[in-house]
């Protein structure tokens, strides 16, 4: 009995000093990590950062996660996709039905804004900034200054903190980099009132995204952080032929849903509704709804979305989102659409009428040239035409002379059209006369010029050979030239028209 409690006696001693050596071991090493904060930093990143589990201590334990952030993109390469350019596709059912309504291969609007190719590099514009709220996986750069000096990188672990040389685990979830300097400070002013931190974002996390609906790729992706929504959706090809852009779904982890209308986006000049993703989530873009057509005289010809629940459109608002702010004179407003026998149809519309899905507006503007002009040629600055619908003075025309050259001759200019024979006019004489005429008679009488005439001034050398030529002159046209030639000769001197 006696040998029976010696032995536990013994056998408790021996516990306790085992468990004393283990308390003065773990005190040891904890001093000596105090001692060096460098060692306590590679320890803390090895255990994060290695991914191994610790058979050492005999009690099982799953593998350390790893969570990824855009320092690491190049060595993880299936982990992020890159942007997926929207391949060409036959056209989708809605196009080639206004295509046969219409006449004309109409792109659905907007679709190609989310589907065109990008640079990896460009990613990363949407990870810095003051409202970025940290979390696992982002990499801060610290700054201290006063009794205790340091300059690192340190990385959020997966619960959430951050731990600093000689100071307890911060706690940074949820919070900006204004925070954690705020709750730095907080510590270390406690003993060193100049003390100054300075935090910075050096590398923002990966988020996974699931995108599934009307997408041409739906998949699931890894991106930064706080990229928008809008660029997300590049990395699936973009919105297919049968995808909504007026009914997006973001869905957030806790289950909370926010529907966008990225219409608002692509016309609002400020940038409308395009949230970024901060967390992972889930898009879901829902199937196209009712759409008309914009064609003919328009500035964004295409097929429009309508709104949610909505199935008609006033004419002057498609208008507007066809970005048509003009409609020349002698413009007619038509609806195209097909009857109950299934045949193409239209009718005249108004801006304030109301255009149904389905339908499309055709804005039917035939162009036309006015052509009664008259044009002015010859020893002129520059040859000009105006335009007219009556006979136009030729003091008016030739703008007091302001428009002729210094070696025109103002004796002499010929004036020449269809349906009339040449004639020549004194250019002196109509000046001379229409400045004593100016206060009683709107336009000297005799001095008129007709629509779909030409004017040809001479210049003071083509005079001289018309004046040394001698006798009676003859003027003719032929094939947009005038000929000056003498009567009694024959001999003829032709003058290009221009």
């Amino acid at each position: 009995m006696k040998f029976l409690k010696l032995q536990a006696i013994l056998a408790a001693i021996m516990f306790l000093g085992m468990v004393s050596g283990v308390f003065a071991q773990d005190y040891n090493r904890q001093m000596q990590l105090l001692q060096n904060p460098e060692l306590l930093r590679q320890l803390q990143n090895s255990s994060e950062n290695t991914g191994q589990a610790d058979f050492g201590s005999g009690v099982p334990s799953a593998e350390n996660p790893v969570y990824q952030n855009t320092d690491n993109l190049v060595q993880q390469e299936k982990i992020i996709v890159e942007p997926n350019k929207k391949s060409e596709t036959a056209n989708s059912v809605v196009e080639n039905y206004f295509n046969i309504l219409t006449g004309d291969d109409l792109g659905l609007f907007g679709s190609d804004e989310f589907s065109q190719g990008q640079d990896n590099n460009l990613l990363f514009f949407n990870t810095v900034g003051r409202d970025y709220k940290l979390a696992p996986g982002d990499v801060l750069q610290i700054n201290l200054r006063g009794f205790l000096e340091m300059d690192g990188v340190y990385k959020v672990s997966r619960n959430g903190t951050v731990t600093l040389p000689s100071l307890p685990p911060i706690n940074v979830v949820g919070i900006t980099t204004e925070g954690v300097e705020r709750k730095v400070l907080e510590l270390l002013t406690l003993g060193d009132a100049s003390a100054a931190a300075y935090v910075s974002l050096d590398t923002g996390r990966l988020v996974a995204v699931q995108i599934s609906g009307g997408v041409e790729r739906p998949r699931t992706v890894a991106i930064p952080a706080y990229t928008p929504l809008s660029r997300v959706l590049a990395y699936v090809g973009g919105v297919s032929g049968t995808g909504s852009l007026r009914n997006i779904n973001l869905i957030s982890n806790d289950g909370f849903s926010q529907q966008i209308d990225f219409y608002d986006f692509l016309k609002n000049p400020l940038g409308g509704a395009d949230p970024v993703i901060s967390e992972s989530s889930r898009i879901f873009v829902g199937d196209i709804g009712w759409t008309v057509a914009a064609t003919g005289f328009v500035a964004g010809p295409g097929i429009y979305e309508l709104p949610v629940g909505q199935n008609k459109i006033k004419v002057k608002n498609l208008m507007k989102l066809s970005a048509t702010n003009m409609i020349p004179p002698g413009a007619v407003l038509e609806v195209l659409y097909f009857d109950q026998n299934g045949m193409a149809s239209s009718r005249v519309v108004t801006l304030d009428d109301e255009i149904s899905g389905g339908e499309a507006l055709n804005v039917r503007f035939l162009n036309t040239r006015n052509t009664n002009i008259v044009a002015v040629t010859g020893a002129v600055v520059e040859p000009y035409e105006v335009s007219t619908n009556k006979s136009l003075s030729l003091t008016d025309l030739l703008k007091g002379g302001a428009v002729l050259k210094r070696e025109a001759e103002l004796s002499l200019a010929i004036v020449y059209g269809s349906g009339f024979a040449p004639y020549i006019m004194d250019i002196n004489e109509v000046f001379s006369s229409t400045a004593s005429l100016r206060k009683t008679v709107p336009a000297a009488p005799g001095f008129e010029i007709q629509e779909n005439s030409t004017i040809y001034i001479l210049s003071r050398a083509e005079y001289k050979n018309f004046i040394d030529s001698g006798g009676k002159q003859l003027i003719k046209m032929s094939n947009d030239q005038l000929t000056i030639s003498d009567q009694q000769t024959g001999v003829g001197r032709r003058v290009d028209i221009e």
